[in-house]
């Protein structure tokens, strides 16, 4: 099991470092006016992104080589399918707040749990035969909806 802290560049950012203990593994960056987000991994650069403008897949690429795809269960919920290989998982949301628990077959395989209720600091815990690039995908998007349930908040 992979054991990470997902750490944001800033207090306004959405940029944000994937640590394991004292090394930087990844980067994720999320630009404001985004076509599409990028996961550093490795030295490469990955696409993460959504196949349509309101709806559609979300996509894990290295140049034209889709890796992943997740969809949404429904339109209305925090929960997505991914799948990856012959692989399928799926990753939802807690009831309340915002963990979110990936499960393989029914089972709990993996964790993404905020560190307190004022920070956006993550302690990230996901299978070890998920490649390191499937992974900082799955964490975008946590990234990806928590950015979308904070937009829904301040649309009330």
């Amino acid at each position: 099991m992979h054991q990470f802290e997902l750490v944001p560049h800033g207090w306004l950012s959405w940029d944000f470092s994937v640590v394991q203990g004292d090394s930087v593994v990844a980067e994720i960056e999320i630009p404001r006016w985004r076509k599409k987000d990028v996961l550093k991994v490795g030295g490469l650069h990955y696409a993460a992104y959504r196949e349509g403008l309101i709806g559609g897949a979300f996509i894990l690429a290295l140049d034209t080589t889709q890796l992943a795809r997740a969809e949404r269960t429904n339109w209305i919920s925090r929960s997505f399918t991914i799948k990856h290989g012959e692989r399928t998982y799926r990753l939802r949301a807690a009831w309340f707040g915002s963990s979110f628990i990936l499960m393989d077959n029914g089972k709990e395989v993996g964790s993404l749990v905020p560190r307190g209720i004022f920070t956006r600091k993550t302690s990230v815990s996901l299978p070890d035969e998920l490649p390191l690039p499937v992974q900082m995908f799955v964490i975008w998007l946590t990234l990806y909806q928590r950015e979308a349930d904070a937009s829904a908040s301040a649309a009330m």
